[in-house]
Order: structure tokens, then sequence, then C-alpha cells
């Protein structure tokens, strides 16, 4: 719409027409031609009037109000316009994409291997003397619970598991036999204590008789979970120094009952064991009372 579309339209809205015969006379408007003088005004021209010249006269006031009007529309616009394309040449931090942080790998090292042995020399000292008070005690589980599920057994010349150790533990206590174990050296290891002690085997045949008791070495190595190794080494000949003229007098005495199952590592079970140690512990009180009545001693049995 034009300026003077504009005007009519707010003169309209001013003026508001009734009927259509006015609408016509208003939107036509009938100019008859003014008296023109000529004598008073000589320089007066005769002009015709054009019935479709607009009866309003536009006012260069508003023209130039107007258009400044536009040019600061337009100026706007074109602000708009700049700042958008600014915005849309730098880049949208908010719309790019999140960037994963990089992080350098830390490399840890390993701690240093510990050198102390993880199972102290008064540990180990404390497993050698409860092995020793159980064993006087005759308390085998109690033996038993001190060692590793595999553990090395060697006893004398023989290595034995922990089944066939546990007979001849049943058959030393039912002979009658005790142990002592004492002056250790200590070797600390990585994973434990390994003890070396002086020890005696007092077998009831010997303290019988009044012979000597057997003297050895008994080695352990002893760990947080127990007794790893085991080695109980014996002189046989401070065993044999009784034993052989005692097998001589059982084989010629008793003879239904002389049988190597009655000597320590020959069975089948653990009563069996017991029973053959216990039967060992009844002929040694026999002999010595022997040796006694006869005024013998087991170093000249045949007196």
């Amino acid at each position: 719409m034009n300026y003077e579309d504009q005007v009519l339209a707010l003169f309209g809205e001013a003026n508001p027409v009734s009927d259509l015969d006015t609408l016509e006379d208003l939107m036509s408007p009938r100019l008859e031609v003014i008296e023109q003088r000529t004598g008073d005004m000589p320089d007066t021209k005769v002009r015709e009037i054009d019935p479709s010249r607009p009866i309003f006269k536009k006012d260069r006031r508003f023209g130039l109000v107007y258009g400044l009007a536009a040019a600061l529309v337009v100026l706007m616009i074109g602000s708009v316009v700049w700042a958008v394309f600014l915005n849309d040449s730098e880049p949208d931090v908010a719309r790019q994409p999140a960037q994963t942080p990089t992080t350098t790998p830390v490399t840890t090292q390993p701690p240093p291997t510990a050198t102390a042995a993880v199972f102290t020399v008064d540990e180990a000292l404390s497993v050698k003397d409860a092995y020793i008070e159980a064993s006087n005690a005759g308390d085998v589980d109690a033996v038993l619970a001190l060692f590793e599920p595999d553990s090395s057994v060697v006893v004398g010349t023989l290595t034995v598991d922990l089944v066939t150790f546990e007979r001849y533990l049943v058959w030393s206590i039912a002979e009658g036999t005790t142990v002592t174990a004492s002056d250790c050296t200590a070797n600390e290891l990585e994973d434990g204590v390994e003890l070396t002690c002086g020890s005696t085997r007092h077998q009831h045949l010997a303290v019988a008789v009044g012979a000597p008791a057997a003297e050895g070495t008994l080695t352990l190595r002893v760990t947080a979970d127990g007794i790893r190794n085991f080695v109980e080494d014996n002189n046989p000949s401070d065993f044999n120094v009784v034993n052989v003229p005692f097998d001589r007098w059982l084989e010629e005495n008793h003879s239904e009952d002389f049988d190597t199952r009655i000597r320590a590592g020959a069975w089948d079970s653990v009563a069996e064991a017991e029973q053959a140690g216990t039967l060992r512990g009844r002929y040694a009180d026999e002999w010595a009372a022997y040796l006694d009545a006869n005024g013998c001693t087991y170093q000249n049995p045949d007196c």
C-alpha cells in the first residue's frame, strides 16, 4: 500500500459513508470553473482544471519523515543480517563434538620384592615346640595339623607322605617313644624359616634296658601355612645297638609274634600300626625284666 492509499484509508475510517451515491461523489468530485477575474489580475492565467487530479496535496515533510523511517528500518535489517553472518562464520563451540580428553598413561612400578621372611624365626620355633609337645602327648591330630597338606616328610632313609607318617606317629606313640629338639639354628628364606635342630629320640625299648637314646637332627622348613619339609635323621647304629639283641630274643621266645610288622614301617592301617607299637612296648618291658633276672645287659644278653 502506497502513501496515497494509506491516507485515503485513514480518511475513510474518519469519515464513514452511509450510501453508495455519496461514496461515488466523494471518489469522483466535480469541480466547477471559478469565475476568473481579469481586471485586477492582469497576469492571471486561465488554467483548466483536471478532474482526475488528486484532491489532496502531498506534504513533503511527511515524505521526508517516512523516508528516514524506511532508511532506519533498512539499517536495522542490515545490522541483523550482518550479525547473523558473523555468528555463522565463527565456530560454534556448543555445537562442536565433545573432545575426549587424552591422558598420558601412568606406569606404576611393582613394589620391590620383600627380602625379609614372611614367617619369623620366633614363629618357626613355636611351631617346632608345638610339634614336640603334641608328639610326646600322643596327640596325632595336633601334630598333623601343623603340616601343609603336601608336605615332604623324610624319616630315616624313607620319604613318606602324611598318610604313612601318621601311622609312624601312632606306632611310635603306642610303643612309648618320646622326642626332644634343641640347639636350633635358623635360616630365613623368602617364604619362611628353615630350622635345623639337634634331636633325641627316646624309644621305650632303649629306656627299658638302659640303652642310650638315638641322637640325630631334625630339620623343619616352616612357612605361614605350616611345616612344608620335615626331615628326621638319626644315627642307625644308635637303634641297632639295642634293636638287634631284642629282635633275636623276641624270635626265640615269641616266634608267633615275630614279624616284620612289629617293626617300624610295615603297617596297612593306623589300627595295625597302633597294635604293633603296643605289642612292641610290652615285649620291651618283658625283655628288660629277663635281663635283670639273669644279671644280663642289652650289651651282653647271653650271660
